[in-house]
């Protein structure tokens, strides 16, 4: 079975559930490779009515059902026997290509707005999928005069080399590649594109410089041609070549070279702008020059003798503004709605830099900050501080906000206890009154009254409709005792009051001596 991860995130207010967040994934099996993912999906909106992904079931198989608001935003086209992904898509109609070398290990070319099938390219450092064919491509590849990397092809006169491409889109395809002339004959490089029906022949006029590297660009109109064809390319002189690539116009490729065991050795864009990185004996970056060795970027390494500064992420925290005056003394908690800042402890260091995170969310880059904890939940305060040399220290603690508990309190005007005295035509109507003293800032509270004789407990002698706080008034009947109640309902909180009103036998002139 394919396994699927959906991540959902939400909020409830007034009752209500709204899915704020979700993102699905599949995954699929290449070969013997299990878990590689197939295709990530997003919801691009809010949502009251969000489906969660689930399996249907089809009686000899299943079937996954997912929110239909889903959009597409990444998708793995291509994956190769390694399980690299060679061929992505956006969801839309965009893909990148990834070109490995033949060990399958670094990436020589990234290729946008074309499959790898639609492109050709040769590096001539090894061999790869999509590089160009012949008798004597890599056995004439050499480290003698090549122009990045450590190897070009030594082209003969009058020798070609192919490559089949299946046609990308749009109406033209571009030649690329750098040429360094060696004898100066036949002044061109001879082109020929062919499906089996028709025939393109060009001639690219080459430098008569010799021993010169130059960019040469040609851009070819293959629209006369069919949905396969093959490219060969013949030199009329002896040519030394690098990094020939053949793509539709409308993509761009960018290719790559590596030192073992240092990294990236060069870059190549689709212009001909070539970017080297050179590294020191320890393997670290030293240089970053242009294709003319002018330097772009020098890296100095220096070492301090002096003992490493000494900071921390420590920091203080103290509440701003309190929802009620109410405070939860257990250590950690919060009230919603209650604001606190956040402030760094002394470090006597201008170097250092300050990241706050609440929940993984960048909140400021300043030495404080302050933040309102407005739903309940539980919230990650993090405190990152980085020293330009001696690196970075990382402190957090975790705040669970919590609504303020639901108390009220509950009164009756006059005793508790009634006589004779009290009654009129064997009854009396008494008033009852709830207040909340705790958690009225959240929600709207509701309201339910009940009153019963106090030996039928299980049974209410009366339930008082409305759940409004009006509706708090009952009749009492000689001779009984009654316990009347009030629950107090609010955002899921609840809370239930009870005075009990009970009779008295004796005479009312008992009473008041």
């Amino acid at each position: 079975m394919i396994p699927i991860v959906e991540e959902i995130s939400s909020v409830t207010k007034n009752g209500v559930k709204k899915t704020t967040a979700a993102s699905l994934k599949r995954y699929r099996t290449v070969g013997s490779l299990p878990g590689l993912t197939q295709e990530t999906l997003t919801l691009p909106k809010l949502s009251a009515s969000f489906t969660p992904a689930y399996l249907e079931d089809l009686g000899n198989g299943k079937m996954l059902k997912s929110d239909p608001n889903y959009i597409t935003i990444a998708n793995v086209l291509q994956y190769d026997e390694r399980g690299n992904a060679v061929v992505l898509g956006d969801g839309k109609k965009g893909v990148k290509s990834f070109l490995y070398n033949e060990k399958r290990k670094n990436i020589i070319a990234e290729i946008t707005n074309a499959k790898l099938s639609e492109i050709v390219f040769s590096d001539f450092e090894d061999q790869n999928e999509r590089a160009f064919e012949g008798d004597y491509v890599l056995d004439n590849a050499y480290d003698n005069n090549q122009l990045i990397g450590k190897k070009a092809l030594f082209g003969y006169s009058g020798v070609p080399f192919k490559k089949t491409v299946d046609k990308g889109l749009g109406k033209y395809y571009r030649l690329t590649f750098h040429g360094n002339t060696v004898e100066y004959t036949g002044h061109y490089l001879h082109i020929k594109l062919m499906d089996g029906v028709q025939t393109i022949n060009i001639n690219l006029a080459t430098d008569p410089n010799l021993g010169v590297w130059k960019f040469y660009e040609k851009l070819i109109d293959v629209s006369a041609l069919g949905n396969t064809f093959e490219i060969e390319i013949t030199p009329s002189d002896d040519m030394i070549l690098d990094d020939i690539a053949f793509y539709p116009a409308m993509a761009n490729i960018k290719s790559y070279t590596y030192e073992t065991p240092f990294g990236k050795k060069s870059e190549l864009d689709s212009r001909g702008g070539i970017t080297l990185y050179e590294y020191d004996d320890l393997g670290r970056l030293k240089f970053v020059k242009d294709q003319n060795k002018n330097i772009l970027k020098h890296v100095e390494y220096r070492f301090n003798n002096d003992l490493p500064i000494e900071f921390n992420a420590n920091f203080n925290e103290k509440l701003l503004s309190n929802v009620e005056g109410y405070m939860d003394v257990a250590p950690g908690k919060v009230n919603v709605g209650d604001a606190w800042s956040f402030q760094k402890k002394d470090n006597c260091f201008t170097e250092l830099t300050h990241q706050w995170f609440v929940n993984g969310v960048l909140q400021s880059t300043w030495g404080a900050f302050t933040y309102h904890f407005s739903q309940a939940g539980v919230y990650t305060i993090k405190h990152i501080v980085t020293h330009p040399v001696y690196g970075t220290k990382t402190e957090e603690i975790i705040k669970e906000a919590r609504l303020i508990p639901l108390q009220i309190n509950m009164k009756t005007e006059g005793g508790h206890q009634l006589t004779w005295c009290d009654l009129i035509n064997n009854r009396v109507t008494k008033t009852f009154t709830v207040d909340i003293t705790s958690g009225h800032a959240h929600g709207s509270p509701t309201y339910q009254w009940s009153a019963g004789k106090a030996y039928q407990t299980a049974t209410p002698f009366q339930i008082l409709s409305g759940g409004g706080i009006n509706d708090n008034y009952i009749t009492i009947r000689y001779p009984y005792h009654y316990n009347v109640g009030c629950k107090v309902t609010s955002l899921g909180r609840q809370t239930t009051k009870t005075i009990s009103i009970s009779y008295s036998s004796q005479d009312c002139e008992e009473l008041e001596q």
